[in-house]
Order: structure tokens, then C-alpha cells, then sequence
């Protein structure tokens, strides 16, 4: 939404459909935000089937196109954002930039406002001009027609159309809302329009865009041509060792014909050092160039050299012009970029790095016997799509390698990332390990980034006595039963395990959707006859005949869900992370006990 060209940001998130059935057409809607950026985005359409074990979630929301699903896919549509306000006049462009002395700009050919209003939303705006800059004095001041001391210019019509200002106020106002530049009053030089067009949503937009009532002598450059800019929403790159063209406009912003001026290019590398001397074109001819009229440097002699390199990286390029035989009158429109950099990218036809690693991640912490699917993210940093990919994972406890596999990762577009998907791997022992991935692609220009490691440390499941309730806390003691089964399925158990019950009652479950009060289907990592669940009263409660109630609230009238299940609904199983039949079985072994007497009900 933002123009950044990925879908990190959360809020980018506009539209879910999840638990659908078998074989929907899933549907939803979605209000684009104030803030998503006008032009082209891109839109990406995710479905997963049932369950994310890259990242652990239980919404079954796909979050990732590169993610690790049962059954998914991912799809990419360009979605054109309109905007509320598009256009202007005057606008910081050629032709409508330069503003003639002795004028009047009214009617069709007057101010106004492309915006883009929807039924039913009220809408408002306004609009100043302000100068000649540095001075931020109003020249001229739209009003509301029916209130000429009020600044803000009700929007009546609707849909995507030109809203013409009809009153004003301002030494540069005229009648019925024109511009007008006939007076002796006026001062030529840059100005800025300043516009904001409001809606009843609460969305906003706001714009300010400079222009020039021409001085007698002022050349500006209006624009850069090329090269083309690795910000959005191109991201352009350019391949090493070929030639990068160079071309810019000049605009003659002045009253009087210029016959002559330089035009000058500097290219820069990251370090801000000239790459080479200062390139100059000069422009003779008698006729000359009128006013608001453009030349191109490209019309100049034969026009800028281009640039060839073999160094990567970033570089700028500022463009100038100099006036010769008179004096410029206004020196700060003389080049583009006027303010901060233009940058330009080169880089190498196939350069492949390992991003991150998204499962496990650097830190975490998983259980011993348990199963995680190793996921690196690779990234395309050069020009050209790669494929077949060779990329390995070692893992290691100290010195002695307990994992390694090595993939062919199938491909990885250019400026994209891609997940290297590697076979399950299931610690057998606790302790820190160190996971590293190489990547060996032979013709990869860079291999520094091509190696990555992060530790990982391996936690012990559960065994021995814990307790459940909000009375005793603890390291050993989980608040609800939930959680405990929680806990169960996400480390499984490495001896028997009991779990003692504390409060005088518990809520086990919703009571909503078509779901048990509690799943305790498919494999618990670990459970065994001699690795017994078991869940009983504490000692105190044990003592007592009914001292525990347990209301499990159901949506289907299920209680308690045990058996096969190749979709447990709790996130952490293990089936949920290995989809397989002898991970669906259940393990068995779970005992709920009340004691000698009777404690639960």
C-alpha cells in the first residue's frame, strides 16, 4: 500500500477469508486506506490450506508467498490507485509551470483541481498560491462562493472531474476566481500552489507544486530523463558494462529568448567522488528558446556521453544549467535534483544472497524430539532470474554435524525473494546448536552473502509434575488446562507427566463454531506406556469429593476430542507441522484421574 514494493507491513493486510470449506470462491472486501500511495501497486492474492507451520500461527492465515503450507498458492495483480487529487493547475510541469505577466487565467483555462469524489461522501478543499519564494505570502486564496471570508471551497460535483475556482481572494485574484497577472503588482518569480482536498472519510490529501511567473533571464532544468531511478516504483537496475544514457530538459522559465547556455552532468559514486570530470554541453542558436519552451540535452551536439562501469553499486547524478551572455535571475531552479540526491543503481547480471532465516530463527528456541522444517529466504540482488539453485544446511551440536542436506531450489526472479524449503529435522538432544546455510550457485558474483548461521537452542519436553490453576504460579505451573495442552503438543513429553489441578474450577473452550471444548487428537510427541499423561486433582483438592468442577463448553457437544485426526485443531501439533498418518494417530496414554474420591465433575 505504502509503494515500497513488499508486503512486510502488517497493515498491508486488507481482506482475510478464513476457515472456508472444500472448494470455495472465497470473497471479501476491503476500504483502501488514506495513506496507500497513488499509481500502480501490486496486489497479492494468498490461499493456504488449513495451517502455517513456517511461523507457528493458529489463524490459518498464509502470511508469506514463499512460506512452507499443506496446499497453497500465491498470486500477483497490479492494482492502479486513482487518488483523490491528481491534478492542478498550475502544476510543476511544462506547459501549465510558467504563468505569463499581463494574463488572465480564467474559465476553462483558469484554476482548478482534479479530484476524484464518490457518491455520497461530502467533500472539501483548498487552494492558495504563495510567493515569490522564499516568501511564503498569499498571492491568492480560493473561497467558498457564498462566503468570500471562508477558505474553504466546498466540492460539489462527483466522480473524477475538474473543480474550477469561482471566487478568491489575493492580489493575484480576478473576477469569479481567475488568476490574474495584469496589475502592476506583480512580482515575477517562483511561486508554490499549496491544495488539499478533504473528504468526509476522514482521507486527505495535500500537494504543493512550484511554478514561475517569468523574470526577464531564468533557465531552470525542468526534469531528468535518464537514467532511470532504482527508487519506486521502477527499482531500475542496470547491468554492469553497458552504456547508461544521460539526458535532462532545460526550460526557459524567463520572458526573454535564450540563445545561449551550459548544460552540465556530474556523476558521482556512493562515496560522493566524481566518477569522471563534469560532462558540458553548450547550446548556441540565434533563434533561440521561448518562453516555457524545453530543449533536450539530447538535441545539444550529439548529447551527454553515456557511462559504462564494472563497480556495483549506487551512484548520483546532478544535473546543471548556466546561462551565458545574461544575467540568471533566479539561480535556485538552475538543477535537478534541486534538493537531496538522484541515485542510479549498477549491478551484476547474477548475485544471489541468504537473507534470513525464517524457520528456525536466530535465537528461538524448539523442543528435543520434536519436528521443524528448516525455511531460509533467499534473495535476487542481480538483473538476471536464477534457477536451480544448489543450497545446503548443516547443523551442528558443538563440533559433531547432526544435519545436513543439500536442495536445488527451483527459482528466484530477479529483485525477489524465495524460500529454500529443506527436509524435517528432529534434535535428539537438548543443548545450543549452530544451523548454517551455503549457497553455491557457480556463477554468483558476490559470495560474501552467500553463507549465513544463526544458533538455535534446543529445549527439553515435558516430564515429571506440574500444576494447573491461577493460586500457586510458578515456572512449573500453567494458568488454564488449555494451556497445558498447549505445552503438551508444542514439546511433547520425555517421561511421564502429570499434571495436578489447584483451583476449585475450570472453563474449558469457547462454546463456539463447530469445534470440541478440547482436542486432544492426533500425536503427542513423546507419549508413550511408560511416558503417561495423566491429569488429577493436587493434593489438597484430592482430599475431597467433587472439589474440582470442569464445564467444558462445547459448539458441537463434544467435550473432549480424542483419536485420529489429520486436522487436529490445536496449532502446535505435531501433525500440524508434519502432515503424516503416524503423526494424525494419537498417542494414547492420557488419563484424567479424580482419585479415590471422585474429585472431578
Amino acid at each position: 500500500l505504502n509503494g515500497d514494493n513488499n508486503f512486510d507491513n502488517a497493515t498491508e493486510r486488507v481482506a482475510v477469508n478464513p476457515n472456508t470449506s472444500a472448494y470455495p470462491q472465497a470473497s471479501g472486501t476491503f476500504t483502501l486506506p488514506c495513506t496507500a500511495a497513488n499509481g500502480s501497486l501490486r496486489m497479492r492474492v494468498m490461499g493456504a490450506y488449513f495451517y502455517n507451520y513456517n511461523t507457528g500461527s493458529t489463524t490459518w492465515q498464509p502470511d508469506n508467498a514463499c512460506g512452507n503450507y499443506w496446499y497453497g498458492e500465491a498470486e500477483d495483480y497490479t492494482l492502479n490507485v486513482v487518488g483523490d487529487l491528481t491534478g492542478t493547475f498550475p502544476d510543476n510541469v511544462a506547459p501549465n509551470n510558467v504563468l505569463a505577466p499581463g494574463s488572465i487565467y480564467s474559465g476553462a483555462n483558469g484554476p482548478y483541481l482534479t479530484v476524484n469524489r464518490p457518491a455520497a461522501v461530502s467533500a472539501t478543499a483548498t487552494y492558495r498560491i504563495v510567493g515569490p519564494l522564499p516568501s511564503t505570502n498569499s498571492v491568492y486564496v480560493a473561497t467558498n462562493p457564498a462566503n468570500t471570508n471562508d477558505s474553504i471551497v466546498p466540492i460539489t460535483g462527483t466522480g473524477q472531474y475538474n473543480h474550477f475556482m469561482t471566487s478568491a481572494r489575493g492580489i493575484y485574484a480576478g473576477a469569479n476566481g481567475a488568476i490574474d497577472l495584469t496589475g502592476a503588482n506583480v512580482t515575477p518569480g517562483a511561486y508554490r500552489l499549496e491544495a488539499s482536498f478533504m473528504l468526509s472519510t476522514g482521507c486527505s490529501s495535500f500537494v504543493a507544486k512550484n511554478f514561475f511567473i517569468p523574470l526577464a533571464w531564468d533557465i531552470a532544468v525542468s526534469r531528468i530523463v535518464s537514467p532511470s531511478s532504482n527508487s519506486a516504483p521502477t527499482f531500475y537496475k542496470y547491468p554492469r558494462g553497458v552504456p547508461i544514457p544521460f539526458s535532462a530538459r532545460m526550460q526557459n522559465v524567463g520572458q526573454n529568448n535564450v540563445t545561449s547556455f551550459r548544460f552540465i552532468a556530474e556523476i558521482r559514486n556512493s562515496s560522493g567522488s566524481l566518477v569522471r570530470p563534469a560532462d558540458t554541453l553548450v547550446y548556441n542558436n540565434p533563434t533561440g528558446v521561448a518562453l516555457g519552451q524545453e530543449v533536450s540535452s539530447d538535441a545539444i551536439s550529439s548529447g551527454f556521453p553515456t557511462f559504462t562501469t564494472n563497480n556495483v553499486g549506487l551512484y548520483t547524478v546532478n544535473y546543471r544549467v548556466e546561462l551565458i551572455g545574461a544575467n540568471d535571475l533566479q539561480t535556485s531552479n538552475n538543477q535537478q535534483p534541486i534538493t537531496g540526491q538522484y541515485f542510479f543503481e549498477v549491478q551484476y547480471d547474477t548475485e544471489l544472497g541468504i537473507e534470513s532465516f525464517l524457520n528456525p530463527t536466530n535465537g528461538s528456541s524448539i523442543f528435543v524430539n520434536r519436528p521443524t522444517r528448516p525455511i531460509v529466504r533467499i534473495i535476487n540482488n542481480g538483473l538476471a532470474d536464477a534457477s536451480d539453485i544448489p543450497t545446503t544446511l548443516v547443523i551442528r551440536r558443538g563440533s559433531q554435524i547432526v544435519y545436513t542436506q543439500t536442495i536445488n531450489v527451483p527459482d528466484c526472479s530477479r529483485g525477489s525473494v524465495t524460500g529454500a524449503v529443506f527436509p524435517f529435522w528432529t534434535p535428539t538432544q537438548t543443548g545450543q546448536y549452530t544451523a548454517c546455510v551455503y549457497m553455491g550457485l557457480i556463477d554468483d558474483a558476490v559470495r560474501t552473502n552467500d553463507t549465513l548461521c544463526i544458533n538455535i537452542n534446543v529445549g527439553d519436553a515435558l516430564s515429571g509434575t506440574y500444576t494447573i490453576g491461577t493460586s500457586v504460579g510458578g515456572p512449573r505451573n500453567f494458568n488454564t488446562i488449555q494451556e497445558a495442552v498447549n505445552a503438551l503438543y508444542a514439546q511433547g513429553v520425555t517421561g511421564p507427566t502429570v499434571f495436578e489441578l489447584t483451583d476449585p474450577s475450570y472453563v474449558v473452550g469457547s462454546g463456539s463454531g463447530n469445534i470440541p471444548a478440547l482436542d486432544l487428537t492426533s500425536r503427542i510427541s513423546g507419549a508413550s506406556a511408560v511416558n503417561t499423561i495423566t491429569f488429577r486433582p493436587s493434593i489438597l483438592r484430592g482430599l475431597t469429593r467433587a472439589s474440582i468442577a470442569i464445564q467444558l463448553r462445547s459448539g458441537n457437544g463434544v467435550g473432549i476430542l480424542m483419536g485420529q485426526n489429520f486436522n487436529p485443531l490445536n496449532g502446535n501439533a505435531v501433525q500440524n507441522t508434519q502432515p503424516l498418518p503416524t503423526n494424525a494417530n494419537p498417542s494414547g496414554y492420557i488419563t484424567f484421574d479424580g482419585g479415590d474420591q471422585k474429585s472431578f465433575r
